[in-house]
């Protein structure tokens, strides 16, 4: 620099200028602030775009979901549809403590202790009014 005093300048990482410098100095400065500033406008559509990439894939994935199972839309609008299950039908039910079985799943503790222990018959635990199939009989139920 030519006469006069010596001017500097000082730029911080986040794009900050302090003015103590030559003009020349500063509009590279401020360059360096538009740069700056252009450079996390770029970032924040890198991330836009990424961003849209994910739902686009979520997108696909649940229009394959939809058809798998055969959803259509209007089914996804408004309140859920309830799922009623209805109470399978009771097949045993012991005389003295009144517990059930509907027959699904492992044989409850308290029909094998009823069956071997306490000398009942499977007829005796059907509640009354059902009939034995044949299916029953051969334990294809």
């Amino acid at each position: 620099m030519q006469g006069g005093p010596s001017l500097g300048i000082v730029i911080d990482l986040a794009g900050g200028c302090t003015e103590y410098g030559s003009v020349r100095l500063l509009s590279h400065c401020y360059r360096l602030q538009n740069f700056h500033s252009s450079m996390k406008h770029t970032e924040r559509q890198i991330v836009d775009i990424e961003d849209d990439a994910e739902r686009i894939a979520a997108i696909r994935k649940i229009r394959k979901l939809m058809d798998f199972w055969r959803i259509a839309p209007s089914e996804l609008r408004g309140r859920p549809v309830p799922v009623v299950h209805e109470p399978a039908e009771i097949r045993y039910r012991h005389p003295v403590t009144l517990e059930v079985w509907d027959g699904q799943g492992a044989q409850p503790q308290w029909l094998r202790h009823a069956l071997l222990k306490e000398g009942y018959t499977v007829e005796e635990l059907r509640p009354a009014g059902q009939s034995t199939s044949s299916a029953e009989q051969v334990g294809m139920d």
